[in-house]
């Protein structure tokens, strides 16, 4: 049986008709020293702000020209290898489902998976493999509502993030003067110092 271990509400980004719930499955196999996979979805047309994370800021990714923003997943776990997950509720499309495998510590990232757009999802079933060489950014300082992902699909840059704090620097509402672009209040200098200003 599935275990959900924590569980976020469904954040619908633009609107439509609904749909019937879909199922996943999930398929670790191609990255063996996955421990739990964490799934992530949105439906209804994407945001496109993208998001300076650290590494964009830094330089050593180019920024995005195209990404979505959104939210709401669960983890399932421990072990749970070519398992039927049932995301639940409903879903207007186009529906997406992206996946990170998390290994065996904190910061281990096994691999990752993206479906792109599901334009009917009712009654779906999508296999998703987890693939060891889309392995995402992973950043944030909110430890306790989780880290926040930036995927490379190749085709897409998709930010696994939360609608309050989008850059997952820890600031919020005022206090985040750049709500799109990572504060380091530990920087001297640098754009993630200018991103707290």
């Amino acid at each position: 049986m599935m275990r959900m271990l924590s569980c976020v509400g469904l954040v619908m980004i633009g609107c439509g008709t609904q749909s019937g719930p879909f199922r996943a499955t999930i398929d670790a196999s191609a990255a063996p020293n996955t421990a739990l996979v964490e799934v992530y979805y949105a439906s209804g047309e994407p945001g496109s702000m993208p998001i300076a994370t650290p590494d964009i800021l830094a330089g050593k990714v180019p920024a995005a020209t195209v990404a979505m923003t959104w939210s709401g997943g669960f983890l399932v776990g421990p072990g749970y290898h070519d398992m039927p997950v049932g995301v639940g509720g409903t879903a207007t499309g186009p529906l997406y489902i992206g996946v990170i495998g998390l290994g065996p510590t904190e910061t281990g990232i096994s691999g990752g998976a993206w479906s792109g757009p599901i334009d009917d999802p009712g009654g779906a079933m999508v296999e998703l493999k987890l693939d060891p060489t889309l392995v995402p950014e992973v950043w944030g300082t909110q430890a306790e509502t989780g880290k926040c992902y930036r995927l490379n699909t190749g085709t897409t840059m998709v930010y696994i993030t939360r609608p309050d704090d989008p850059d997952c620097d820890g600031l919020t509402g005022a206090q985040d003067k750049q709500p799109y672009a990572f504060c380091d209040p530990s920087a001297t200098t640098g754009p993630a110092h200018d991103a707290c200003q």
